[in-house]
């Protein structure tokens, strides 16, 4: 117990503090975490106020009370929290509305006493996933889900005006699927001139002068929801590469054995013919072969112009 593992890991050779040991007639078992949580015991914040900083001055500001530990983030917009008696893992990642990823975002990723925090971890480096097909009793679990999927919006604009004509937008997949999948959505960041506040534009809504002005701002919303993702379902792909790896169906998943946590994997659904973009939510590596034996792809990613800009109420019964 307390004693330090260097193994390597999926991102290089990582330090990890043993917190938890078993002892049994055929060796011991150890669970351990990575070094850097070792800054939740000594590097504790007493009166720490980053103010009007961006990410990276902000963490320097954090993590100033222990020389042991540095921060990376390329986060450029700038806040101020307030940090009174917490240590530093509690300011970054706590519940609290102060800590870090509450007041600055980020995603973070450990690097022996290194701790980054970034836009997002990982990177898109094109990778492709077919699925969808026939797949092996074990080594592949698909999960799709389609109860959020969107492919018609009738959209509303602040005070409730309507789109003209039909009255809604269709996703440019909407074929793809066997019925039209409704929902109505408003849009309270686009207005007519009659209905705007003085700084309304200054807070980035959209001031219409005419209906018709209306009609082609509602229609883009419509289209960036798409854009974003609301036409797709949300896919969960878990494979074990051990399992999988004599099998015919391995060629299609092999890839996986190279990716890192939060890399964005393209998943082409064959039946359905749509692509989905997943990300590395979860992965097991062994330290011995070097390899990732297990991964998970998931779709985490929240969509901000639907806490921003739209609320939707699922019409549950439309028959085409």
């Amino acid at each position: 117990e307390g004693a330090v593992i260097k193994a390597p890991s999926f991102n290089g050779e990582q330090l990890f503090r043993i917190y938890k040991k078993e002892k049994t007639e055929d060796g011991i078992s150890v669970e351990a975490y990575p070094i850097f949580f070792d800054s939740k015991n000594d590097c504790f914040l007493t009166d720490v106020r980053p103010t009007v900083k961006n990410g990276q001055e902000a963490l320097n500001i954090m993590l100033a009370p222990n020389k042991k530990y540095s921060a990376q983030s390329d986060i450029v917009r700038k806040a101020t929290a307030y940090y009174e008696y917490m240590n530093l893992m509690e300011a970054i990642n706590g519940d609290n509305a102060n800590s870090f990823l509450n007041r600055w975002g980020g995603e973070i990723l450990y690097d022996n006493f290194k701790i980054i925090v970034n836009e997002r971890v990982g990177g898109d480096y094109g990778v492709e996933l077919r699925y969808g097909k026939n797949i092996p009793a074990n080594g592949i679990t698909e999960t799709v889900d389609m109860s959020e999927v969107v492919t018609r919006i009738y959209p509303k604009s602040y005070n409730g005006y309507k789109l003209s004509g039909n009255g809604y937008v269709d996703s440019p997949i909407l074929s793809n699927y066997p019925t039209v999948k409704a929902a109505t959505m408003k849009f309270d960041n686009i207005k007519m001139r009659e209905d705007a506040q003085e700084d309304d534009e200054e807070k980035g809504v959209v001031i219409c002068d005419t209906k018709a002005d209306l009609d082609r701002a509602l229609t883009e919303a419509c289209k960036r929801q798409f854009e974003s993702g609301l036409d797709k379902p949300k896919v969960t792909i878990e494979a074990d590469m051990v399992l999988l790896q004599n099998t015919d169906q391995y060629k299609d998943y092999e890839i996986l054995e190279t990716v890192s946590l939060g890399d964005t994997i393209h998943c082409l659904h064959n039946k359905l013919g749509i692509e989905t973009d997943a990300r590395v939510i979860g992965l097991e590596y062994d330290c011995l072969t070097e390899r990732v034996t297990s991964v998970v792809l998931g779709d985490f990613k929240q969509n901000y112009l639907d806490k921003v800009a739209g609320t939707v109420d699922k019409i549950e019964s439309v028959i085409t």
